[in-house]
Formats: C-alpha cells, structure tokens, sequence
C-alpha cells in the first residue's frame, strides 16, 4: 500500500537549518531523545470512505500537540496561555487537540495530492491553529454524505474557528528550521521534527522500509530517532523504520514559544481601564478582557468582587483588583462581551 499527501520538501539556500545557518535557538533540550512518550491522542487521517490526504497537517498539528504537552510540563507554556486555551475550547481530557480538518483545509492542501511541510508550517506561523472542538469532523462516520468534497468544503468551516486560531497565532510564536537525517538524533532532542518517507512497506520481522531509500510520499513524526520509530496518523501509530536512509534526507524541526510571557500578568474579575489610546474599562476573565456597556461592565466587577458575609442575607461588595493598562499591553488580550461572545 502506497501512501501519497506529502509534496517533496522544497529548502532554500537561506532557509535555516539545524547545524547549519541555523536562526533557531536550540538551548533547551525538551526530550532526551525524540518525543515517542508524549505522543498525543491517535487521529487516523482517513475514514471508511475516504483519505484526506492530509499527512502533513495531521503530523503538523500532532508536532505542535506534543510540543505544548512537554513545554507545559517544563513551566514554558504560562498559565495565562494554559486558562486562554481551556476557555476557548482547546483543551480536551486534559490534553490539547487541535483540528486537523481546519489545518488541511486552510493551509491549502490539494484533494488526492497533498501538501508540503513548509507550506503548512507557514501557514500555522501566520494564522494559527484552530481547537478541534470549533471544527471536528468523523472520517468512520457511515452517512453516505460524508464524502472527501463535504471535507474539503471550506464553507462549512465555523467562522469561530478561524477567529480563534488568529488569536493562537498571537499567543504562541513558530519556529522552524531543516534538519539532516544525520543530525535526527541531536535535533529530536530541541524540538518537535517533521519526517518524511514512502509508506508503507513491510518486513516480516515487523520493521517498516522504504523500497526507494531517500524518496517520500508521507509525512510522519518522528518519535526516537536512535531506534527509528515514528509516529503515523495510520494504525499502528507507533511504527519503526528499518534504517535512517528510509527517511528523506531532510526532516522539518518544530519549535514554538510561549509569547505571553511578555504579557502583564492580570488576576481574574480585574477590572481594567485603559489609559492610552482611545481609552475605556474592561474585565479581565480566562485570559480574556470582556468589553460592553461601561455600567455593566462596573456592576458585573462588583457582583464578582462581592461576598456574601456570615448572617446577612445578601452580599457585600469587598473591592477588588483595579488596573490601568497601556494600549500595547490592552491589544495582547483577546476581547469578548460579558456573554463571552467574540467582539
């Protein structure tokens, strides 16, 4: 069986690379040697009726699941990010998921071709990943209305969903470079690495190869690089190649940081004002400021702040948090309404 969906990577002279003209700063080692134990939830690519073809996003969105499962682990995924992430809808089971079906769709892939790691790795760059819960799709669904067309329908993608993913893009900053397969090894200790492959063809002994060593067709993760196993989005996920000349010559090392670090850090039910600009008053909540009507805005900081007090019938308004904020730092918060609709 010959799997198709990833277009042959194309590198520049000027494009980073691990080793090399590298841009990417490679000083935190995340894993001692790849990132097979933090594998995240299994989601095959393709259904009952059909195949997506889409590897590279699958692999993608399981590279950027994986890396903020460690770096959360490591206390370099903040809380204000992790509070953001559970209030809009990312975080399932503890775990975040983000929706393959949106990546696939958005970043471009072609229907029964493809894509490329570059094109999606770009795309996440600049427009963020969307959570699964805002755009899910069942591939093992058996209406005979689900068909590669109805996936492949960008109209019938939430609006939500492209709204929120913006908002990611401007909390978690992307980084990548190319990685050699002689440098597998090192590199799967600093990041998250992209690799590429013919699939599948099997041995009896169980190991996976490739008929044509240095060709590809399929994008995967790989998940320890000393003994070759990767992570597939086709059962079993966990597989181990037979050499690393199975692989292509490059794979696409995954890296991202946490940009709310340089954000204020705020308590929630803060009321806040903002003091530059065009001015006005807000309630910090779950990483978000909710905007509307300035007195429900004041009434709803009240009630919040407001305690109810042993022997008394009702509660009584305790004060609470007040902060100026200047417009830089207002514009780093998403914005919603006191129905915690997107505004």
């Amino acid at each position: 069986m010959k799997l198709e969906g990833a277009l042959k990577p194309i590198i520049k002279p000027t494009d980073s690379e691990f080793n090399g003209a590298s841009v990417v700063d490679n000083k935190i080692k995340l894993f001692i040697d790849g990132c097979l134990m933090y594998a995240p939830v299994f989601e095959k690519q393709h259904g009952i009726y059909f195949d997506t073809y889409g590897c590279v996003s699958y692999s993608m969105a399981n590279a950027f699941e994986i890396l903020i499962e460690r770096m959360r682990e490591l206390g370099l995924i903040y809380d204000s990010t992790w509070n953001w992430l559970i209030a809009n809808g990312y975080i399932i089971d503890g775990r975040v998921r983000f929706s393959n079906r949106w990546l696939v769709v958005r970043s471009g892939t072609i229907p029964n071709l493809g894509n490329s790691g570059h094109q999606v790795i770009r795309f996440i760059k600049e427009n963020g990943l969307a959570p699964l819960t805002l755009c899910d799709w069942d591939l093992e669904d058996r209406d005979p209305n689900n068909t590669k067309e109805a996936y492949y329908n960008a109209d019938t993608i939430n609006p939500k969903a492209d709204k929120v993913a913006s908002e990611f893009a401007k909390i978690i900053d992307v980084f990548y470079e190319w990685v050699s397969r002689d440098n597998f090894n090192e590199a799967s200790q600093y990041g998250a690495i992209q690799v590429y492959t013919q699939a599948w063809y099997r041995r009896d002994n169980g190991l996976y190869y490739n008929p044509e060593p240095g060709t590809s067709g399929h994008a995967i993760n790989m998940g320890e690089a000393q003994t070759n196993k990767i992570l597939d989005q086709y059962v079993p996920q966990i597989k181990q190649m037979e050499k690393r000349e199975d692989f292509y010559y490059y794979g696409l090392k995954i890296n991202i940081s946490d940009k709310s670090k340089n954000m204020i850090e705020l308590k929630d039910n803060t009321l806040v004002q903002l003091v530059s600009g065009n001015g006005g008053f807000g309630l910090y909540l779950d990483g978000n400021i909710l905007i509307d009507d300035e007195a429900k805005i004041l009434l709803t900081f009240i009630m919040r702040n407001s305690k109810v007090v042993d022997g008394e019938e009702g509660a009584v308004f305790n004060g609470g948090p007040i902060r100026p904020l200047l417009q830089e730092d207002w514009d780093k918060f998403p914005k919603k309404n006191l129905k915690l609709e997107d505004i």
